[in-house]
């Protein structure tokens, strides 16, 4: 059983040392001169390298660089899923524990400016 105050913190920790800006331009910055482009399979070459290099970047082990990715993919799949599952009458619950945090991912509602 995953002690939950544990891991919010990993979770809060791994977002404080890795923010998801600097975590998505080193990917970008990786993957400009390559033929593959995220997402790549997550035992490939490509991922282990990447890892290494945000552990590098960042100072942090490549395990906790490699948990990071990995988050951020999952989050990228939660959006997917919400978008494609409209068709299907698909509902969705999200949690924010600030509006700014929904005002920084996706601005701010322009019908209320």
């Amino acid at each position: 059983m995953v002690d939950w105050a544990e891991w919010q913190a990993g979770y809060a920790g791994a977002a404080l040392l890795m923010p998801e800006s600097f975590i998505r331009r080193a990917a970008e910055a990786y993957f400009a001169d390559r033929k593959e482009h995220p997402p790549v399979a997550k035992d490939s070459a490509d991922a282990s390298t990447l890892a290494q290099r945000i552990s590098l970047a960042f100072d942090v082990s490549a395990k906790a660089a490699t948990v990071r990715l990995r988050v951020l993919k999952r989050q990228a799949e939660i959006e997917t899923l919400v978008v494609r599952g409209r068709k299907r009458r698909l509902c969705a619950v999200l949690g924010f524990q600030a509006i700014t945090q929904l005002r920084t991912i996706y601005g701010h509602d322009p019908k209320k400016n």
